[in-house]
This record gives structure tokens, sequence and C-alpha cells, in this order.
């Protein structure tokens, strides 16, 4: 099995919940082809610090905490869990760095920017680059869909749904949605 060397970019709710999947899959998965070793994490203030620490990374804090981590020699994988708008700079600069990027959604704050970030990684050859979608899986979710295909509700034309929290569209004051991040 080979050792793959992660670095998590922002250490809040997403940056923990990574600690645990990335600490649980070759356990999960026994046959896994790689053994992720955790690395460095960028961190925005002491508090995340504190629970990158404790979660077993080498964490880093400080304004450009994320570009010293994309370039460390043993980073091989970035995976970026910073505000929404920091996003496309995180990843174009891991890309150009050679790093394999796991990217949280939304991709981009806009359109022009996904499709860039898009045609960056198609041109990463032998890179792993991708978004992550870990909504889809959710127990509810998954339930939902297979009621919508059962044929219980007759033909559907049309569903709506919604994933309804607090921090979300909407929700005055939250960090993730601030332009002042990228």
């Amino acid at each position: 099995m080979d050792n793959l060397n992660v670095s998590v970019l922002g250490y809040g709710m997403m940056g923990v919940i990574r600690s645990l999947a990335y600490r649980g899959v070759v356990g999960y998965f026994k046959n896994a082809p790689i053994q992720p070793v955790l690395g460095y994490a960028s961190c925005w203030n002491d508090g995340e610090k504190a629970m990158a620490e404790r979660d077993g990374w080498k964490a880093i804090v400080g304004p450009d905490a994320s570009k010293e981590v994309i370039a460390k020699a043993d980073t091989d994988y970035v995976d970026i869990c910073l505000p929404n708008a920091a996003h496309y700079a995180a990843a174009m600069a891991a890309f150009d760095a050679g790093k394999h990027v796991f990217c949280e959604k939304p991709l981009s704050a806009n359109l022009e920017q996904g499709r860039e970030m898009a045609d960056k990684a198609d041109a990463c050859k032998g890179q792993l680059n991708s978004v992550n979608f870990i909504y889809r899986r959710v127990p509810a979710n998954v339930y939902a869909r297979k009621l919508a295909r059962s044929g219980k509700f007759g033909r559907l034309i049309e569903a709506r749904m919604f994933y309804n929290q607090g921090w979300g569209w909407g929700a005055d004051g939250s960090w993730r949605f601030e332009k002042s991040h990228g």
C-alpha cells in the first residue's frame, strides 16, 4: 500500500470531518491501494490550529498558510475546505504545484472561474482532481431518491428539495459567502 501525504486547507467543520474520513478509510476499505497520511493543515486562527493538532495534523496559522501548505514538498494531495470564495485561488495554485486536488463545493464563486478550474484540472494529466458532493450519499437523500424512483408517487415531472441549514443562502453574516476571502 502506497502512502499519500494529504494536507487540508482550512480547518473548520469540514476539516474536522475530513480528519475522521482519512483516518478511517483504510479500516473501511480493506483493499485500499493508498494509505492517507495526515500532513499539514492551514488554519485561520489559533482555535482551528488547536483542533488540527489534536486531530494529528501539522498545523500552520497565518495569512499565507494555504500557500505554504501547497508548497510543501511532502504534500501530495490538497483537500480544499476553505470559504467558498477562496476555492479558486487555492485550487489553481495546487494545480500549478502539481498536487492532486479535492475541492469542497461550490467549486468556485462563478461560472467563469469554474470553467477555468475544470480546464486546468483536465490539463493536469496524472493528477487526481475532484469536487466533493457528499450530500448525495446522506441516507435521507438516498431514501428520497429511492422513493421517487419506486413510482410510489406516480410519474414525477419535477421535484424540488431543500437542505435547510442555518448557515446557507440568506444567512446574514456567514463568512462562507464573503467575497473578501477570495
